[in-house]
């Protein structure tokens, strides 16, 4: 770029015209047009006035900035575009949001690759069995027992037994239930065992109802695939609902032609002996006094099972929550798939899991759903970024106690958690030299149209003198032409 087209670039870029330039240098604006052009150089003793007026110094005016400043000014630019193109072009939300929080201020940062054994010690696993802690913390869920909920389910059990199945075979039940119950009509359900197969199930199970209040007979049909083979259980499950007594006096088998097969009351009045076979006892029931057969009275009983919910926890913390916009874990996940009995580890498989992040804070010392964030990700055998925004969550406020992790809840599913961040906020890409840029193009356009504009108007103006000359020689050249007719 030689010094004519430098000042025109920086005239444009000042918003000036060639006039206002002329005349600030109190020269004329044909000067200005004939160095722009090219045509000629300004006199030397210009050149420092120029270098004021737009605020250069004289090297940039005479194009001797330094070439490493250019440089470095275009790889800015460069990598500016690069940037924006990157979040024009990416429909995932998370892989954005590390575009733009590649360089975000850290409020606290756990890396779980240089911490030493002290500082590990602050993250408790539950749930979890440390498979590796030398590098990343690599984890694998272990069985929780939880209680699910709490319910009536009484329960009269007959075990020990050695009855030859006839299938179909009829269990007759004579008994009577009392208490608070709010139907009139109850269920009574039936499971059993056998020696082919040994465990209580919903497979192995028949119900009927039964009225409430006075004695009756119970007739329960016994047939299916399992019942077959030698019987050695019965557990008999009265109600589910209420707080009442049930007493039971009589408990017979029969064969489908009415016939006894085994009369197993003798077994409700029998002392309980813990080496008897058979026996008869009762669970998540309390057996009362009776004149007849077997009483007891339901209680409360906590039905639990196994989950598989690992976490992470860190009840150490101290941190302003205010302060703290996204949480950034850097982990990889493997999944167990039940029904391809494999891992699935691939990248290429689109397994998605869900994570919670509970946290606690000042005054608030329980991890609850309503302080609770969560995200979905794709389980991957990749490390992976993954972005939490905590605005969310309206609870996430005051000072950070404590935090939660629930990263995935799947049998022996297992993962590699590198680092545990939290993000002060979402800072601006760094376009300020793209915006810059496409500002000055705009103000340059602005100028040129301007300068064009200009250019027109006298364009016109000179065709106009042009035309008026034109008429001017036309009307000589007629009155030439009527004097030589006249000479004529």
């Amino acid at each position: 770029m030689n010094i004519g087209e430098k000042i025109a670039e920086l005239r444009r870029d000042a918003g000036m015209t060639q006039e206002v330039l002329a005349s600030r240098l109190v020269i004329s604006p044909q000067a200005v047009s004939k160095w722009e052009r090219g045509v000629a150089n300004p006199d030397l003793e210009l050149i420092p006035e120029i270098a004021r007026l737009f605020g250069v110094s004289a090297d940039e005016l005479l194009g001797l900035s330094s070439p490493k400043a250019r440089e470095n000014e275009l790889e800015s630019r460069i990598s500016s575009l690069e940037s924006l193109l990157a979040m024009l072009t990416e429909k995932d939300d998370n892989a954005t949001r590390e575009i733009m929080l590649r360089n975000a201020p850290r409020v606290a940062s756990f890396d779980f690759t240089k911490m030493t054994a002290e500082e590990k010690k602050k993250w408790k696993p539950d749930g979890l069995c440390i498979l590796d802690e030398t590098a990343e913390l690599v984890c694998k869920a272990t069985p929780i027992e939880r209680t699910v909920h709490t319910a009536v389910d009484p329960q009269l059990i007959l075990e020990g037994l050695s009855v030859k199945i006839q299938s179909p075979m009829h269990l007759l039940i004579h008994l009577s239930s009392n208490g608070t119950f709010p139907y009139r009509q109850l269920n009574l359900f039936v499971f059993y065992t056998t020696e082919e197969n040994p465990n209580w199930d919903g497979h192995k199970c028949a119900r009927s109802g039964y009225p409430v209040g006075n004695w009756c007979n119970v007739n329960i049909h016994l047939q299916s695939s399992l019942f077959c083979g030698t019987l050695t259980g019965l557990r008999i499950d009265p109600f589910d609902v209420g707080d009442g007594t049930t007493t039971v006096d009589y408990v017979a088998l029969m064969n489908d032609k009415g016939e006894l097969v085994a009369d197993l009351s003798p077994l409700l009045t029998a002392k309980a002996d813990g080496n008897a076979s058979p026996r008869c006892y009762v669970q998540n029931a309390q057996q009362v006094e009776s004149p007849v057969g077997i009483a007891f009275t339901s209680v409360p009983a906590k039905i639990t099972k196994q989950v598989y919910d690992p976490m992470l926890i860190n009840d150490d913390l101290s941190i302003d929550a205010g302060k703290v916009r996204y949480v950034h874990l850097r982990m990889k996940t493997s999944l167990f798939d039940r029904n391809r009995g494999t891992y699935r580890t691939s990248c290429n498989i689109n397994c998605n899991a869900e994570m919670k992040l509970y946290f606690k804070t000042e005054g608030c010392d329980d991890y609850t759903e309503q302080r609770c964030i969560g995200v979905h990700y794709l389980a991957t055998d990749q490390m992976q970024d993954i972005y939490i925004d905590t605005s969310i969550s309206g609870a996430w406020h005051g000072t950070l106690t404590g935090l939660r992790l629930d990263p995935i809840e799947n049998q022996g599913a297992s993962f590699e958690i590198a680092q545990i961040e939290l993000l002060e906020g979402t800072p601006k890409v760094k376009l300020s030299g793209f915006m810059s840029s496409l500002e000055d193009k705009i103000a340059r356009l602005e100028t040129a149209v301007a300068d064009l504009e200009g250019e027109l108007e006298d364009a016109r103006s000179t065709a106009e003198e042009a035309l008026d000359e034109v008429e001017d020689l036309k009307s000589e050249l007629e009155a030439l032409r009527e004097k030589m007719e006249e000479q004529d």
